[in-house]
């Protein structure tokens, strides 16, 4: 995924969501996910840092979503 663009942009608010709806900081995601800061979570939220298929999968776990929903895919159209 490349960052910066509007894919990206959902992908970080959806984890930024979840995230707050978990009442989790940022510190304690990247601690639970294996990423050595705050601010590399913040890049994501933001749609500034890649994420591979490893990180979507532990993200999904943390966070307690499918990983289709990390992925910003509809679930109508994951069906078709």
């Amino acid at each position: 995924m490349v960052g910066n663009d509007r894919y990206a942009v959902e992908v970080g608010r959806r984890i930024r969501v979840r995230r707050k709806e978990l009442k989790m900081s940022q510190e304690e995601l990247a601690h639970l996910i294996g990423l050595e800061t705050k601010q590399a979570v913040s890049k994501i939220e933001l749609g500034q840092r890649n994420i591979r298929q490893q990180l979507v999968v532990r993200l999904a776990k943390v966070l307690d979503v499918d990983p289709l929903y990390i992925l910003a895919v509809d679930y109508d159209e994951a069906d078709d």
